[in-house]
């Protein structure tokens, strides 16, 4: 072992750690353990020692310090502290609550070493308050000391709902929790509000899910409306007229929410287009085509140009494959040139125009 490193700087933390200790014994245990020091072989082992020394120096200041206190204080009132210590965050609904809480806290103190003749009558004014008696009952039963209720109830008349445990959370709290709840879960709605448009409260206004996902497009009550779509598309809307455009790589999507159209819909290939009118489909490849929503349930449909298939929603037909069904989906009805269609619930009419009336079907667009 080197004798440098009991001169050095370990030798000076445990010479520190004894001075730190109470006087009368700081000399003797500075030789002592300086030569129990120099007994341990090796840096660390001093090292771990000298540590020890300074946490054994610090409990004998700390349990010095705590015997004077303990002996230099007065048993008497005025010494006690004006309020409990409040490990909470006051928020300001709840200060005044927090204030009622100390002061009954206070004043149980001061019944338990003894009232003075001028607290009496200080204490008699407090309890006046129906609130400042919930409080010091409710607190003299938490703290279990049945002496102090006894007091009290010799003072003013204690309820037992007062002194009773709580079964629950409180309304308060409830209401609390409820609300936080609604917040929380407001929260990924307003997000998706704000981020797709129309994607929540568009279905329920419209009840279409493409047109909230889509591109919406509405004419006036006195002007027709014409627009060109990505793929070529050219549409005429009618008057009052709304509908939505969701565009892919293969293909068009387009809900008639209400009113009236026709489409003219270019040859691409492996693009198709598609429309869906209620609860009919209607797809084709190329074709020019005039679509009116009579009324919810009534449709007419009237080719012009090209070919256009027709296809309804099924509701008959099994989805369920552990049911083990057997209805298969309708056959789509497909459309030529100067054919029309009429659908209602339950029944299509489909029959052929001749040019006259085929060209009255778009008679609107000339105003």
């Amino acid at each position: 072992m080197s004798p440098s490193w009991v001169d050095g700087p370990i030798s000076w933390i445990a010479q520190r750690a004894a001075r730190l200790a109470p006087e009368a014994i700081c000399h003797r245990l500075e030789e002592e353990w300086l030569a129990d020091l120099a007994a341990l072989d090796g840096p660390m082992l001093q090292l771990r020692f000298a540590l020890g020394c300074c946490l054994a120096a610090l409990a004998m200041r700390a349990d010095r310090v705590g015997a004077t206190l303990s002996k230099n204080v007065r048993n008497t009132v005025d010494d006690l502290p004006a309020a409990r210590p409040w490990d909470g965050v006051e928020i300001p609904f709840a200060r005044r609550r927090a204030r009622i809480r100390k002061e009954a806290f206070t004043w149980l103190e001061r019944m338990r070493r003894g009232l003075r003749d001028e607290q009496g009558s200080e204490l008699r004014a407090w309890l006046r308050r129906r609130s400042h008696r919930v409080y010091i009952a409710r607190e003299a039963a938490q703290r279990d000391r049945p002496e102090d209720l006894i007091v009290l109830s010799e003072i003013f008349q204690i309820n037992t709902a007062w002194v009773e445990p709580r079964k629950g959370r409180s309304p308060t709290v409830n209401a609390a929790a409820a609300l936080m709840a609604i917040c929380i879960a407001a929260v990924p709605l307003f997000y998706t509000h704000y981020s797709m448009p129309g994607l929540i409260l568009g279905p329920a206004l419209e009840g279409s899910f493409m047109e909230a996902r889509g591109t919406v497009y509405n004419s006036g009550q006195r002007a027709l409306r014409r627009v060109g779509l990505r793929d070529g598309t050219q549409i005429v809307m009618n008057r009052g007229t709304r509908i939505a455009v969701l565009d892919s790589d293969q293909s068009s999507s387009v809900p008639l929410v209400r009113g009236e159209a026709t489409f003219t819909v270019p040859r691409q290939a492996h693009r198709s287009f598609y429309l869906t009118v209620g609860v009919r489909h209607f797809g084709t490849m190329a074709a020019t085509f005039n679509v009116r929503l009579a009324s919810k349930d009534t449709i007419e449909l009237t080719v012009l140009d090209g070919a256009v298939g027709v296809q309804a929603l099924s509701s008959t037909a099994c989805t369920d494959a552990a049911r083990g069904c057997d209805v298969e989906p309708p056959v789509p009805t497909l459309l030529r040139a100067r054919q029309m269609i009429d659908t209602e619930p339950g029944s299509d009419s489909a029959r052929t125009l001749s040019l006259f009336e085929a060209l009255a079907q778009i008679a609107w667009q000339r105003g």
